[in-house]
């Protein structure tokens, strides 16, 4: 099962990748048994974290696998003629 803040930082481009730090601006609850995105309660709540590289290999290799998925999808549309 995906991560949620994965999932999250995957749709915006992956940008923690790029700069090594991941920006928390956004906060993840659970509501009922419902997962819900918000805003973080305060402007001290949001900062901007360094990723260990472990984190940052793991976040490359899905960006590259979930590329490679995408590219073979087309391809594969493409010959069925959708």
């Amino acid at each position: 099962m995906p991560v949620p803040w994965i999932r999250l930082t995957a749709q915006h481009g992956l940008p923690a990748v790029h700069a090594g730090e991941l920006t928390i601006g956004r906060q993840l609850q659970r509501v009922r048994g419902q997962p819900l995105h918000r805003d973080t309660k305060t402007q001290a709540s949001d900062a901007t974290l360094p990723l260990p590289d472990i984190c940052l290999t793991a976040l490359k290799l899905r960006q590259v696998s979930s590329k490679a998925t995408r590219d073979a999808l087309k391809r594969l549309s493409d010959s069925l003629g959708r």
